[in-house]
């Protein structure tokens, strides 16, 4: 199957996340999240490693996200899927731009599923 037809079958609404800091006037640096897009993406897992470390469950998942056409996608953005899962983002991949050809053209991203984490966005 293709991409384009894999996401038209399997494909679900994800929030792209970037992540802000900002300084309150006393100096103080917080840390914050942005939704930068909402786009149709399919996750597609690739590999995971699952360790206990301290009686704690360390599983992490490394996943390929597929998006249609050129989306504004960065190194250390999250993907939030529907379940609000957590998906940092390692390395992106941009579509080459053919006219010719650009229904083939998909931004690829690494990511990496931690479990257990959670991103609190601004209401």
């Amino acid at each position: 199957m293709s991409v384009a037809s894999l996401l038209a079958a399997h494909g679900q609404t994800v929030r792209v996340v970037r992540p802000t800091v900002t300084q309150s006037v006393d100096g103080a640096m917080s840390r914050g999240y942005a939704v930068a897009a909402t786009v149709t993406a399919w996750i597609q897992p690739r590999a995971s490693t699952d360790a206990n470390y301290a009686g704690r469950d360390n599983l992490r998942n490394a996943v390929v996200v597929y998006f249609e056409g050129r989306q504004d996608v960065r190194t250390d953005d999250i993907v939030l899927d529907a379940a609000s899962n957590v998906y940092h983002v390692t390395g992106v991949h941009v579509p080459i731009e053919r006219p010719a050809a650009s229904a083939n053209c998909h931004t690829i991203v690494d990511a990496v599923y931690a479990k257990g984490e959670t991103v609190v966005l601004p209401a």
